[in-house]
């Protein structure tokens, strides 16, 4: 699997989850790159990944605010359940949930699991990179995939352009974004979210502007 990401990243996909059909490629939290094989009703439960080089000083609970917005301008009502920092000052992270309900379908809802992680400058342009981890499902199933997010964040990591890769072929549950560098995220082992405590999370409610 290829996708173009200025952070060229290679992860494995847990058991249970398939590579998309091109009609799921597309996500508005980033490019599709695993679908849970056992997905039902309206929400499709899948992992995004996006990435993107920033010249600002944004914190990344600015870049999450960011997010937040986003989905918000698209009618979208979102409640923020939990926020975290994570890793260092020198590798930092940011992780939160997000209860997210349509105006189309208010029936069923969806949680997001989203990771920020920000990267040292790859260009020499003084840029940043931001990558944007995401596992998106419904509020019945995200306890029951939370593991299965715990691993493929901990699989993450950085590839050099012309490495190779035996098990990244088409449909392989390896992956590769290319092209270029970075350092590795060491801190992915706490960025995904505790299966038992999403039920008993104190909700961090924010006001819309």
């Amino acid at each position: 699997m290829h996708t173009a990401l200025p952070v060229p990243i290679e992860f494995a996909v847990p058991e249970g989850w398939r590579a998309p059909h091109p009609e799921e490629a597309g996500a508005s939290s980033g490019a599709v790159v695993a679908v849970h094989s056992g997905t039902t009703g309206d929400v499709t439960s899948n992992i995004t990944v996006s990435c993107e080089l920033r010249s600002d000083d944004a914190q990344l609970v600015d870049i999450a605010d960011e997010s937040v917005a986003g989905l918000r301008e698209s009618g979208a009502a979102v409640e923020v359940l939990t926020r975290t920092e994570v890793g260092t000052s020198d590798s930092p992270g940011f992780t939160q949930i997000l209860d997210i309900t349509d105006a189309r379908n208010a029936a069923e809802g969806r949680v997001r699991c989203q990771v920020f992680l920000a990267m040292p400058d790859i260009t020499g342009n003084s840029n940043r990179a931001v990558l944007q981890l995401a596992l998106t499902t419904t509020r019945a199933q995200v306890s029951g995939l939370a593991d299965d997010f715990q691993r493929f964040l901990g699989s993450v990591r950085p590839v050099s352009e012309h490495a190779d890769h035996p098990n990244a072929e088409p449909g392989a549950a390896e992956g590769e974004f290319t092209p270029a560098a970075t350092p590795v995220p060491r801190h992915t082992r706490a960025a995904a979210p505790d299966k038992h405590d999403r039920s008993g999370t104190r909700s961090q409610r924010e006001s819309e502007e």
